[in-house]
C-alpha cells in the first residue's frame, strides 16, 4: 500500500527477467511500469518504463507522471552508480521516493 500524489493504492511487485515490474491493479489508468537492465543496446543501464491505458491527459497529470519517472531515477541512481559505490552505498539500501509516503 502507497499514498502518493494520485491517492492510496495498492502496489503488486513481480520479478521478470532482467528485472521487475510494479502494477497499480486499482489505478483507472491500469498504470504499470518496469525496472530492466541487461538488455541492448545499453547491457550496463537501467531502464525505468511506463505505460498508460489513454492516449490523451490533462497536462497536469503528465506533469506528475515526468515527476514520478524523475524520482525513480533519482532513487535508482542514489544507489547504483559509480558515485554510489564510491561512498560503499549497499545495494540493498532503502530509498524514499519524495513522491511517495507510506
Amino acid at each position: 500500500m502507497i499514498f502518493c500524489i494520485w491517492g492510496r493504492f495498492v502496489i503488486h511487485r513481480e520479478k521478470i527477467n532482467g528485472g521487475v515490474r510494479f502494477t497499480m491493479p486499482e489505478c483507472p489508468n491500469a498504470f504499470p511500469w518496469t525496472v530492466t537492465t541487461g538488455f541492448p543496446p545499453a547491457l550496463d543501464k537501467i531502464v525505468v518504463h511506463g505505460t498508460l491505458n489513454r492516449t490523451e491527459h490533462d497536462p497536469d497529470f503528465v506533469e506528475s507522471m515526468e515527476e514520478f519517472f524523475a524520482h525513480w531515477k533519482e532513487g535508482l541512481e542514489s544507489l547504483w552508480t559509480e558515485e554510489a559505490r564510491e561512498r560503499n552505498v549497499p545495494e540493498s539500501a532503502s530509498v524514499r521516493l519524495p513522491m511517495f509516503s507510506g
